[in-house]
């Protein structure tokens, strides 16, 4: 699978590049290109929630590999933290690659009923005993997802009918249609006098009759909930951000794999793309005075220096100008925008804030 996987060039898609085998005192080693940490290891150094920025160049970069997969049709059955690796914290934060391929398989070598993904991860269709494809690599990337919002499982049922229980409390029940389809459903839920399809209670099922235990670090009922959660100080777009990002992972976790949302689809999603904040954004400007004229009484809210030393603290992604700059007598009117990302030059951060003073209404740097 590897060589296939590099025959295709995965690596380009973000997925571990894979260099050769070699023989070790009688044993087959895998020489793999060099990386740093897990994204589940980084996760347990911050002990807590990612920032929303860092949260959606992750996913942007999964999503990429999963498109990648999809197009030569295989599945990689074991997406799940420690399967994702930061590069290299230092030089290239937050660029992430998915490894361990060792269980993928092709499209076609899936066969209903078999067993795969780590239970916290697992997708409904391979708890219910229905067919499948590389849709349940989505549903665990969205339990990654939620991790990297939540800074804990949505589902950390150790087995799949707690799992279930998490998944009904928070998404809802699964379609009657599911249901009658499943090879396992009659495990987990029994039909009712009604003839309506119904969840065993813990002693009802076998598995978990004197196992199951509540073990969820949360009390919502619902996603929904999450898009009012304010962790970000610094963020002022956050409410958008959040509400997009939550709409995405609901994208995510879907009991039917046909509703759920594609690799590409990722890519094309608001949260991914930005466009709602394109959208809403109304520029201001500035009057700036060319040289040997003096700046006009009406000040900006804040001074240049001021406004330098705020925005250095963010990072910048990049500078995109709207509108050409505007030569009017004596002044040069300058539209831009300033998206803050993760990376930045200090120097060159500085030098571009010291010429576009942009805003919204409200008057703050974006």
């Amino acid at each position: 699978m590897l060589s296939e996987l590099m025959h295709h060039n995965m690596d380009k898609f973000n997925i571990v590049k894979f260099h050769d085998k070699v023989n070790i005192n009688n044993s087959v080693g895998l020489v793999f290109e060099m990386m740093d940490i897990t994204l589940q290891d980084y996760l347990l150094d911050l002990n807590g929630p990612m920032p929303l920025e860092n949260i959606r160049t992750v996913i942007q970069q999964l999503a990429t590999a999963f498109s990648g997969l999809k197009r030569i049709g295989v599945i990689h059955t074991d997406v799940k933290m420690n399967n994702i690796m930061i590069v290299d914290q230092k030089r290239q934060p937050f660029k992430v690659k998915l490894i361990d391929c060792g269980l993928s398989i092709f499209k076609h070598q899936a066969k209903t009923g078999k067993v795969c993904q780590t239970p916290f991860y697992r997708a409904p269709e391979i708890m219910l005993g229905l067919p499948f494809s590389e849709a349940i690599d989505i549903w665990a990337l969205g339990c990654v997802m939620a991790i990297m919002v939540l800074g804990f499982m949505l589902f950390p049922g150790r087995f799949e009918f707690d799992a279930l229980r998490y998944i009904i409390d928070l998404i809802g029940p699964p379609p009657d249609h599911l249901l009658d389809a499943g090879g396992n459903s009659k495990l987990f839920f029994k039909k009712t006098d009604s003839n309506q399809w119904k969840l065993k209670t813990p002693e009802e099922n076998w598995e978990s009759a004197h196992c199951s235990t509540d073990e969820k670090f949360y009390k919502f009922r619902s996603l929904d909930e999450v898009k009012k959660m304010r962790l970000e100080e610094n963020n002022e777009t956050e409410a958008e951000d959040r509400e997009q990002c939550i709409e995405l992972l609901k994208a995510m976790l879907t009991w039917d794999e046909k509703e759920r949302i594609t690799p590409d689809e990722i890519l094309n999603h608001p949260f991914i793309t930005k466009s709602y904040l394109r959208s809403s954004f109304r520029p201001r400007f500035y009057l700036q005075p060319r040289s040997g004229h003096q700046r006009p009484s009406r000040k900006p809210r804040m001074d240049a220096t001021t406004r330098t030393e705020q925005v250095t603290k963010c990072h910048l992604q990049t500078l995109r100008t709207e509108f050409p700059c505007i030569n009017h007598m004596d002044w040069t009117v300058t539209f831009g925008k300033i998206i803050i990302s993760e990376h930045d030059r200090r120097q060159q951060l500085s030098h571009h804030v010291s010429r576009f003073f942009v805003d919204d209404e409200a008057g703050r740097i974006h």
